[in-house]
């Protein structure tokens, strides 16, 4: 039994937890307020709608990305559907001939 106590700490989860936690926008209405007419809850409303963009652009990067992803893999199909046309007319027409 090892003697190090954070020996069982899974080191990488618990630097994905810090990096998602360094992303993560904290805002403070004293700190932060764009201005003093700026009432406390008009500031919630701001934080709230800011994450939310924040959110959708996390959304389209993802679904871009999966989109490219899905492109790539019908190119990739459609090459090998031709290249299986291609070999069955070379069969079609060596049978052709043989008969």
């Amino acid at each position: 039994m090892p003697l190090d106590p954070y020996s069982t700490i899974d080191e990488f989860a618990a630097n994905e937890l810090i990096k998602k936690m360094e992303q993560r926008e904290v805002y403070s209405f004293e700190r932060d307020r764009p201005g003093p007419t700026i009432d406390e809850e008009q500031f919630k409303r701001m934080v709230n709608e800011r994450n939310k963009r924040v959110h959708m652009e996390k959304a389209k990067e993802t679904n871009n990305k999966r989109l490219s992803n899905l492109k790539e893999f019908i190119k990739f199909y459609e090459g090998n559907i031709v290249e299986q046309q291609e070999q069955l007319d070379v069969i079609a027409t060596k049978q052709r001939k043989t008969l």
